[in-house]
């Protein structure tokens, strides 16, 4: 007789997330409890594999749920307030049911020179303005904008976009953005 892997025994797929998990087993060890069959030697031995299963599989999922995942980052575009980007599925630590972490960055005009690059630091008669580098661009008139979210993505099907309320950034009427990931 062949023996049956935690999975299958779980019925449950190799990544299944710990609440699919705890949700297979309270299914099972209800059906084989010993208590819900007296005098079944054979689902007292079944609850004790199925035990032993979830506390595997729990403990695997724990470890791989505790390594920390390196930002996806996502080149975006400004519209407004609002982070445009997009994100392509088939990566390999994007997984239907998981939370990924990403980082939405894009670059916008400087508010401290209004995207000019130099400020007025003084001014002469005759001759106009005298003007110094911003600091805050360095001259280049724009800065960059980066926000770093914990998203759950609800599907993995290409030409979906997901919008993410209040995760872009302050519009100049102090309102907040949203973000926009469109998967490709």
């Amino acid at each position: 007789m062949r023996t049956l892997s935690p999975h299958e025994l779980l019925d449950v797929e190799p990544d299944a997330t710990l609440a699919e998990l705890r949700s297979a087993y309270r299914r099972l060890a209800l059906a084989v409890h010993p208590d819900r069959n007296p005098g079944d030697a054979f689902a007292g031995a079944r609850f004790r594999e199925v035990r032993s299963a979830y506390e595997v599989l729990s403990r695997e999922c724990k470890r791989r749920d505790d390594i920390p995942l390196t930002p996806v980052r996502i080149a975006c575009v400004l519209v407004g307030g609002h982070l445009v980007g997009s994100l392509r599925v088939g990566a390999s630590r994007v997984r239907r049911h998981r939370w990924i972490p990403l980082s939405l960055w894009a670059t916008r005009s400087c508010p401290v020179c209004e995207g000019v690059g130099s400020l007025v630091v003084g001014a002469r008669f005759l001759f106009g303005q005298e003007r110094a580098e911003c600091p805050r661009c360095d001259g280049i008139g724009l800065v960059g904008v980066e926000r770093n979210l914990r998203v759950k993505l609800p599907t993995l099907k290409p030409g979906v976009a997901i919008r993410l309320r209040g995760e872009g950034i302050l519009a100049q009427g102090g309102a907040r953005g949203d973000a926009f990931v469109h998967l490709v």
